[in-house]
């Protein structure tokens, strides 16, 4: 009695007015079904909303995370349920993976159970009508919208899509295909297949597809009938990034394993990284003959790159990564695996977090032992490189038989280091992850399919991708390549674990350095100071399979990214704030604008503005490099969706997308990276009215960045403030509207606005709550008309 109360409690009335009767009914039926996952729902928040043909109804619902901020700044899940189910059903499903990544969630009920078919079901066209008024009530922009059908819905799905592209809304970044396959005989599989929307109607259009072993379904539902799709997808212009396949589940499997959703939401998350910017590969004329297995990193101010001949192990080292031609032998390295029994091959050089030289060193076991494990060497403070620790840092599984190849090491987005390699175990040779929390004194196994090899049918060397090469991009996201049959292939991910193919999954040629090129191996990849991106690779040539070490630059086509210039991860920007565009070969040389009026040409390059409302504006200049342009975003643009053009002197343009906001709150850290100790002050007021200003970092000269100072916060008579510094903030509605927290306790807000000084650089002070006296390190937290600035911190003593 309870439950029902409730129920008409909250459904008699929705957002557009009174509930109709049919749409009433409907609602009661799918509580009935299953009164749980109804209550789930409501409990957490979603939102009912009536169809614009008043026939039905969907949930809408978003994690709290994004449920204050802009509409234009969301992301949704639009799910479609299977046959004879619910909206509830779908809700349920998605909620903790949806939470997890951020998205919100529309689902739609589709189903009329009272109804005779084929009245039953909407169709595409009328589900397509049905979420694009609600879509375009959530101002949300092209790309932002996963579409996921299950069973029926996805069969249905590859049709709704269509309609979104014949419509040029384009809401549909990717799509998911859950065990249902596009129906030979459906009247609408026809129309595609006679060119009724055109030759190549799924052109743009991306697509995860997923399938179990155990459906009992195959040819309809199963991994036959999601094969023949995949091949229907491509026919017509679109790709496939990920055909899941798991032998192990029957229909319904999907939801069953928690890591698909959040597989299929990182797919999403990569999408929205970067969308469907094309990248290039071009060749240079660095070459070192008679060379292999090529590492390649940064240490210090030089690149050090690691090459294998007849020789050994020979390091180049250079500020530019153009040394092809000097090499020297990096001491220690030939004795540091004493004893040890194996032999060091593979080299990756690295510096750590605390500005040590390190080296990955692959250990090959002796003739006969069929093994190899990865030890790390330290420089020990004399230039001598020192097994540290002792054993090694990895030696793999027990699926991996203890052999190892093609080791490399990069930074987790949370700090953490990851060592991707290839396995040579029982079941396939494929790319596998492993997992460091101690800075790589150990790696633990995470995860062994991050290119998808294994769920994939009729596996083999054509759909195996090893000898895999990771690098974590200064502008967000990490970029991999990988070799299959002697051909390189490029992906993207957004969390350095699950990665998508870029390119529409086309290989790198080895004809682009020369006639005789005839395949690669063993890339390598690093960027540049100034945003470059090199990659080193062995380079067979001829049938006699000589090989050399050659390299070509990567950079993705004509893409301009841009985002707050503090935060470094907010791409919404606001006017008057300061912004930094990230590209490749934005400019020749390096500029910085003189004095405090800003121009908007330097070295003959501009950044042009055009907001929502197609007025065109030049930005103001603060400086200009090849990879990174920082420009201050022009009064009065309107809020909405802007197209921005760097426009080099030669008249090159790179374009990008950003969504303007009237608020986009970023707090500069004392690292420039938009994270860590707060670039801030403490203001000290006393009695008097006397005031004085107390840092709250210092640089360190062996950690080569800021620390924090601990802020003495027994102020006894005192009044002591926290002067934050940020851009995006200025445009606030009212002091009421803006909250902070520190340490997470409330922290009055007494001043927001423009520094005064500098252009585009705004201050927030706060009142220093009591009881933070011997805290340590807190965080400081800041919410500008609901939107949330990135986290910061200070040490409080």
């Amino acid at each position: 009695m309870a439950v029902t109360m409730v129920f008409i409690i909250v459904m008699r009335v929705y957002a557009g007015g009174q509930i109709p009767g049919n749409v009433e009914a409907l609602l009661n039926r799918a509580r009935t079904a299953n009164p749980q996952r109804y209550q789930f729902a409501i409990d957490r928040g979603a939102q009912i909303g009536v169809t614009s043909d008043r026939r039905s109804f969907y949930l809408l619902w978003y994690p709290p995370s994004k449920a204050a901020g802009p509409a234009i700044d969301k992301t949704l899940i639009v799910t479609m349920h299977g046959s004879a189910s619910y909206a509830f059903d779908e809700f349920f499903l998605w909620y903790d993976a949806a939470l997890k990544h951020g998205h919100g969630i529309l689902a739609l009920q589709w189903w009329f159970p009272d109804q005779a078919p084929p009245g039953d079901y909407y169709s595409p066209a009328e589900v397509y009508s049905a979420i694009e008024p609600v879509l375009k009530q959530q101002n949300l922009r092209p790309g932002r919208v996963l579409l996921h059908g299950f069973s029926r819905g996805s069969a249905n799905g590859y049709y709704v899509s269509l309609f979104d592209r014949q419509s040029k809304n384009n809401f549909f970044g990717i799509n998911l295909a859950n065990a249902g396959g596009a129906s030979t005989d459906y009247p609408l599989f026809i129309d595609v297949n006679s060119g009724k929307y055109s030759s190549s109607p799924f052109t743009g259009m991306r697509w995860l597809t997923f399938c179990g072993g155990q459906d009992p379904n195959p040819n309809r539902d199963g991994c036959p009938a999601m094969r023949r799709t995949a091949d229907f997808i491509r026919q017509f212009g679109g790709t496939v990034d990920l055909a899941i396949e798991d032998q192990n589940v029957g229909h319904g499997g999907f939801h069953q394993n928690a890591a698909y959703p959040d597989l299929a939401l990182t797919a999403f998350d990569t999408v929205l990284l970067r969308g469907n910017a094309r990248w290039t590969v071009k060749a240079e004329s660095f070459r070192i003959p008679n060379a292999s297995i090529p590492n390649v990193g940064r240490v210090g101010s030089e690149i050090w790159l690691t090459v294998g001949g007849q020789g050994g192990i020979r390091l180049f080292r250079s500020a530019e990564g153009a040394n092809s031609a000097n090499s020297e032998s990096i001491p220690g390295l030939g004795s540091a695996l004493s004893g040890t029994g194996y032999t060091p091959t593979e080299t990756v050089p690295r510096e750590s977090a605390d500005g040590r030289k390190e080296l990955y060193v692959l250990g090959l076991g002796q003739p006969g032992t069929n093994k190899s494990i990865v030890f790390r060497l330290r420089d020990n403070g004399s230039g001598t490189f020192i097994r540290d620790p002792q054993s090694a840092v990895y030696s793999g599984t027990s699926a991996d038989n203890q052999f190892l190849g093609v080791p490399d090491v990069y930074p987790a987005s949370d700090g953490r280091l990851r060592l991707i390699y290839v396995t040579r175990g029982d079941t396939r040779q494929n790319s596998r992850i492993a997992l460091s929390s101690d800075g790589g004194q150990s790696f633990t196994f995470e995860y062994d399919n991050p290119f998808n090899d294994l769920n994939v049918s009729n596996p083999g060397a054509g759909n195996t991708n090893v000898d895999p090469a990771v690098l974590k991009l200064s502008q967000g996201g990490f970029l991999a390549v990988t070799m299959r049959l002697k051909k390189l292939y490029l992906f993207l991910s957004a969390d350095g674990r699950v990665f998508l193919p870029l390119n529409n999954g086309e290989p790198v040629e080895p004809a682009i350095f020369g006639p005789v090129a005839t395949g690669y191996f063993d890339p390598t990849l690093v960027q540049m100071p100034d945003g470059r991106i090199l990659m080193y690779a062995t380079l067979e040539e001829g049938n006699g399979g000589q090989t050399s070490v050659v390299r070509a630059t990567l950079s993705p086509q004509g893409a301009l990214i841009s985002v707050s210039a503090a935060s470094f991860s907010e791409s919404t920007l606001a006017p008057e704030s300061i912004a930094a565009g990230f590209g490749i070969n934005l400019a020749t040389g390096t500029q910085t604008a003189p004095g405090t009026q800003l121009p908007t040409q330097l070295e003959g390059v501009s950044i042009k503005l055009i907001d929502s409302a197609g007025a065109e504006r030049l930005a103001p200049l603060f400086f200009i490099s090849p990879a990174q342009i920082n420009f201050q975003v022009p009064a009065n643009t309107i809020s909405g969706e802007a197209v921005i053009q760097s426009i080099d002197a030669s008249g090159v343009t790179s374009i990008g997308n950003a969504l303007i906001s009237m608020v986009a709150p970023g707090l500069f850290s004392a690292n420039s990276d938009g994270k860590g100790v707060a670039a801030a002050q403490v203001l000290r007021v006393k009695s008097d009215g006397s005031q004085s200003y107390e840092s709250i970092a210092k640089y360190d000269q062996n950690l080569m960045r800021f620390v924090p100072l601990p802020v003495n916060t027994l102020a006894g008579t005192d009044q002591v403030f926290l002067v934050l510094y940020g851009t995006g903030i200025r445009n606030f509605s009212s002091l009421s509207n803006m909250t902070a927290k520190i340490g997470g306790v409330d922290a009055q807000v007494v001043f927001a606005g423009p520094q005064g000084e500098f252009a585009g650089l705004d201050q927030v002070n706060l009142r220093l709550p009591d009881g933070l006296a011997g805290r340590g390190d807190v965080v400081v937290e800041l919410i500008v008309d609901g939107r949330m600035a990135n986290p910061v911190n200070i040490d409080v003593r």
